[in-house]
């Protein structure tokens, strides 16, 4: 069994492909930093740079409402993101904990 965990939440591996997360949600690529395993709140920040930057409708319902932890339209999101634009290659270059995570998984696989 393998268990890694995301330097803070999985949201900064997310958001390590800059650029595309910032394609997705439609907003300068300038909102995102090149160091995102140093976010202490990865989801706090996508909750930011949506309410802030964001104009997208189906975006702000990512958003939570008074007493929820996420939005409506998160998850599906926040899944779709991963399955059609999320470059993990990317997100590793910007992302060690993701880079470690990745070269544990391969090795392990390469074992078996």
């Amino acid at each position: 069994m393998i268990f890694r965990i995301a330097v803070r939440e999985v949201e900064s591996w997310i958001i390590a492909d800059k650029e595309g997360i910032a394609e997705f949600l439609n907003v300068a690529v300038a909102n995102f930093t090149d160091l995102p395993d140093n976010i202490s709140d990865p989801k706090q920040f996508i909750f930011k740079v949506i309410r802030h930057k964001c104009r997208n409708k189906k975006y702000k319902e990512m958003l939570p409402l008074r007493g929820q932890a996420i939005g409506i339209e998160y998850n599906p999101q926040i899944v779709s993101f991963i399955t059609n634009n999320w470059n993990i290659e990317n997100a590793m270059n910007k992302s060690p904990s993701l880079k470690r995570a990745i070269q544990c998984f391969a090795s392990r696989l390469s074992s078996i």
